[in-house]
């Protein structure tokens, strides 16, 4: 488990800054308003919308607003002239799907940013939940064709459905399977423990409705790397762990070209396995399949500064922000590759933009209060370890605090508050906060720790700034190529 020292924030020059001239085959895909009487059906609206992005994402040649940026719209009802300006985008897709019982109503409309004058709309339905995946074909395929100028030719429309048939590969055309899998995308995609936990059940649920759901394979495999990088959960080790590896090969046997399937296998890598020679081979083929997603570019980033390349993590996350503004992950990555570099201050504006990104985010306040710390921002930092809700977070922040207000007796109690609470499933924070106090022995004794517990945090060691300490140490280099992470081994 790992709450890493992220703490930065936004550059002053605007690295996600685009282009005033938008290029004219590219498009956001706002969520689809939920026109449903149940108002908990908003995730098969949010789903519907979501997989029609993720498939025009996959179209060589077309450029597609990433969900975290296109999604900052939701219950705003902007105009698709304020998306066009803010996102730097020439057209919009807007839509509504209204669910009653197993029956779907589906409107989808394209519109042309910079006038708000409709290209295309059409409304489909009632359709049976079953007809609903050939309806998600046939919208891309409209949208692909009129943001490529109208082509009607039908040697361009064939191209056209052949891209569209291979953009869709590893989904489900089961709708019980279908269903529960956008519940658990909804659920984690609000990136908290809590969610992720219901998240998991949920997309167990959609494998075993359909065995052969490579989506549903690869999005179980993530949740459950992701819930062990990030939270304390040693106690479920024995069923986290299997079942993300096993879960992220059933996706590559089923899809070996699929993108979200070695993403996925990525997760694991970095997660527990310390594999990072293989979670840069799984980064570069995710990448390779399906350039134009920021969750690639920022694995790519992610990948980079474990193993040292903080200045390629900071270029991998900037063109992650040219596709999603507003992507928090992407802003932490290059928040990290410049407090690797030396450039604090700009690390720490990068920070704040990340936590504004993803207020509601658990361990992203824990992370912001020990920047504050390491700034001389006490009070903030205060504040902001009170928000946290992650008890390790907390902790850790506190335990840092205290010890950069030189209150020696409260940094000593706090420290053993975090051990008391955390020594079986954070042993890498600890580590972190004898670092920050310039105790090396027992720095070095909490990293072996975290080392023999699997700890989600060790990828960071290389480049982690609480250790510098431990840098000119000469236990330093034999502890690296331990980790695997020594220069030689990663050549």
């Amino acid at each position: 488990m790992e709450i890493h020292p992220l703490h930065r924030r936004a550059n002053p020059g605007n690295p996600a800054a685009t282009a005033t001239t938008p290029d004219q085959k590219s498009v956001a895909v706002l969520p689809f308003a939920n026109q449903s009487d149940d108002k908990t059906n908003e995730y098969f609206s949010d789903g519907i919308a979501e997989a029609l992005l993720t498939v025009l994402q996959k179209i060589p040649g077309l450029r597609v607003a990433a969900r975290t940026s296109a999604w900052s719209f939701k219950g705003k009802n902007p105009t698709a002239q304020e998306v066009g300006e803010k996102l730097a985008m020439a057209h919009v897709v807007e839509g509504s799907v209204q669910k009653i019982g197993n029956r779907v109503l589906i409107r989808a409309r394209l519109s042309r940013a910079a006038t708000n004058e409709e290209v295309w709309s059409k409304s489909y339905g009632p359709l049976e939940l079953t007809d609903v995946f050939a309806t998600q074909s046939e919208i891309a395929q409209k949208i692909v064709g009129e943001l490529r100028g109208r082509l009607t030719g039908e040697a361009a429309q064939a191209e056209i459905r052949a891209q569209i048939q291979a953009a869709t590969k590893g989904g489900t055309k089961n709708p019980a399977a279908h269903q529960v899998y956008l519940q658990g995308k909804f659920l984690a995609a609000q990136f908290s423990q809590e969610n992720f936990a219901k998240a998991v059940g949920l997309f167990r649920e959609a494998v075993k409705a359909d065995p052969s759901f490579a989506l549903g394979w690869t999005a179980l495999s993530r949740a459950q790397s992701v819930r062990w990088m990030w939270g304390t959960l040693a106690h479920e080790a024995n069923t986290i762990l299997p079942e993300a590896r096993q879960a992220a090969n059933r996706a590559l046997a089923l899809e070996p070209e699929l993108a979200e399937a070695h993403a996925a296998s990525f997760e694991a890598q970095i997660a527990f396995e310390y594999d990072w020679r293989g979670a840069e081979a799984s980064a570069r083929k995710a990448l390779a399949l399906a350039p134009a997603d920021p969750v690639n570019l920022c694995n790519a980033a992610k990948i980079a500064l474990f193993t040292g390349k903080p200045e390629r993590s900071g270029e991998l996350a900037r063109q992650a922000l040219a596709l999603d503004p507003t992507n928090a992950e992407a802003w932490l990555a290059l928040g990290n590759s410049f407090e690797n570099t030396g450039r604090f201050a700009d690390a720490a504006d990068v920070y704040r933009r990340a936590l504004a990104a993803n207020p509601a985010a658990t361990v992203l306040p824990g992370l912001a209060s020990y920047q504050a710390t390491r700034l001389g921002r006490f009070e903030e930092a205060q504040q902001l370890a009170e928000r946290e809700t992650e008890s390790f977070a907390r902790r850790t922040a506190l335990a840092l605090l205290r010890w950069a207000q030189m209150k020696q007796p409260e940094a000593d109690a706090a420290l053993r508050d975090l051990i008391e609470h955390h020594a079986g499933d954070g042993a890498y924070n600890i580590a972190e906060v004898y670092g920050f106090r310039g105790d090396t022995d027992q720095a070095f004794a909490w990293l072996e720790r975290a080392y023999r517990q699997r700890d989600g945090g060790i990828g960071w060691t290389k480049t982690d700034q609480f250790f510098k300490g431990c840098y000119s140490d000469p236990r330093w280099p034999a502890l690296l190529k331990k980790f695997g992470l020594h220069d030689e081994q990663l050549k």
